[in-house]
């Protein structure tokens, strides 16, 4: 409630102007407004500007006051509605998505080799027995 341990903080100087504090706070608040010349200056120009209104004016505003902020708390429900809406939006598109374009893998080694060219085996069985044969059939080391 004290900003320096002494005085009102300028939040507690608007719930108080508003009307939204209450019981012991309200007069905790009134009785250090009366005896503290600081928070009083402070205080002034909204004080001035409320004179103008009739007390009963006044508290018909603050009432409307407390309703406005009473209904401005209410729809807290839509939030996590929101929220689980935007979720499941997601998921059926990340879905529809893997669904509509599959992802592209590798085709497994059995059905590489059956896509092989076999010309191109045949020719490499033809220079394996040339080496074979040009090397006795050996194999050399480095």
């Amino acid at each position: 409630m004290t900003r320096d341990a002494e005085h009102l903080s300028d939040e507690t100087l608007d719930r108080l102007r508003a009307g939204l504090l209450a019981g012991e706070q309200a007069r905790a608040a009134r009785a250090h407004l009366e005896a503290c010349p600081a928070c009083r200056a402070r205080a002034r120009p909204w004080a001035d500007l409320a004179e103008p209104v009739s007390p009963a004016a006044a508290a018909a505003l603050a009432e409307g006051r407390r309703r406005a902020l009473a209904a401005a708390r209410r729809p807290a429900w839509r939030r996590p509605l929101l929220a689980v809406a935007a979720a499941l939006t997601l998921a059926v598109g990340v879905g529809l998505f893997a669904r509509l374009q599959p992802l592209q893998s590798p085709p497994p080694a059995e059905a590489r080799l059956a896509a092989a060219d076999p010309a191109l085996f045949a020719e490499i069985d033809f220079y394996v027995w040339l080496d074979q044969e040009a090397g006795g059939g050996r194999q050399e080391t480095l």
